[in-house]
């Protein structure tokens, strides 16, 4: 397990919700990106050629332009898989904070087994291992967040690599 910082719950909560807006702000961009190939796409579809010899140096235009849009999009791509794998450290990271707070309460309860004799102490581990406890459910719930996040973020990412590919050029 590894050992990380000690970490508030609003830092957690707030990293959580500075990396959706990363994931929101990269697939935004990749669905440009999607709009400007179909963009490409009707133009090519639209356009007239009356003259044989522009219709070469016309279709190599559109062709770059297409590609140049591809290009794009495994750039911005490969931004978001970075992102992915940011909320992927993030949720190891909550999985061991989970554990380390079930770890604690159970030293809790050890503890509170083997005190017979000292009735006052019990309340107060009682308060420690519930505080443990609702340490252990956060963390869970926030991973969890995290994961649905990174795995909505990866279904539209791959709805607009569908869209991407679909677009093909009729030159």
């Amino acid at each position: 397990m590894r050992i990380r910082p000690e970490k508030s719950k609003l830092e957690i909560k707030d990293g959580i919700d500075k990396r959706r807006s990363g994931l929101d702000k990269r697939e935004g961009h990749m669905k440009k990106v999607v709009l400007e190939k179909k963009e490409v796409k009707e133009v090519s579809e639209k356009l007239r050629l009356p003259l044989k010899d522009s219709i070469p140096e016309i279709k190599k235009s559109l062709q770059h332009a297409a590609k140049a849009v591809v290009d794009e999009f495994e750039r911005q791509n490969k931004d978001l898989e970075n992102k992915h794998k940011e909320c992927e450290d993030a949720e190891g990271d909550l999985n061991d904070r989970t554990k380390m707070s079930k770890d604690n309460a159970g030293e809790v309860h050890k503890a509170q087994r083997q005190i017979n004799e000292a009735n006052n102490a019990k309340p107060i581990l009682d308060q420690a291992g519930k505080a443990a406890m609702n340490d252990a459910k956060y963390t869970e719930d926030q991973r969890s967040r995290q994961e649905r996040d990174r795995r909505r973020s990866i279904k539209n990412r791959d709805d607009l690599k569908r869209i991407l590919q679909s677009t093909q050029l009729k030159l």
